[in-house]
């Protein structure tokens, strides 16, 4: 009986941890070990994009190191992917909180544009946002070049420009 207390105790412990770990981080949210609370102990939530190295080459990517498309059928900074399959597939990366640049991205790009059903969705150099459901992981950019629900989408460059190859 002992052991089987001591093996719950280390299970529920694993469990509290992992629910602390994972708390208030979803799509596009930032934060991690090196995030430091505000003056007051609430930690404010941020939305992170960083370069990262892909299978295709380097590119933006979300905090948790996804690949970030632009979508060229987009005008003027406004998303015309607003359709429940679009969204689907292609999920904006919503601002939540601040917006943090990371990984040696400067922050004098980022932006956010207002979506249609209220959100804001991160822009990079005027350019809106996502993710693509067919990057199963981490370091993928399987969307490149995919022409998709009326247009192109590809993966975005450190300098705002989609990488075309």
């Amino acid at each position: 009986m002992r052991r089987f207390m001591t093996a719950m105790s280390g299970v529920a412990g694993l469990s509290l941890a992992a629910a602390a770990c994972s708390a208030g981080v979803g799509y596009g949210a930032g934060g991690g070990p090196s995030a430091q609370p505000p003056p007051g102990g609430a930690v404010q939530p941020a939305t992170t994009v960083a370069v990262g190295t892909t299978n295709r080459g380097q590119f933006l990517v979300d905090g948790r190191g996804r690949t970030l498309y632009l979508f060229e059928a987009d005008a003027h900074g406004t998303s015309v992917c607003v359709s429940a399959g679009c969204v689907a597939e292609w999920p904006p990366l919503t601002a939540v909180g601040t917006l943090r640049a990371s990984g040696g991205l400067t922050a004098a790009g980022l932006g956010a544009t207002s979506r249609s059903n209220g959100t804001r969705q991160v822009t990079y150099d005027g350019h809106p946002l996502y993710r693509f459901a067919g990057d199963v992981q981490a370091g993928t950019a399987n969307g490149q070049g995919l022409d998709d629900n009326g247009g192109l989408w590809y993966p975005v460059r450190t300098d705002g420009t989609a990488a075309v190859r």
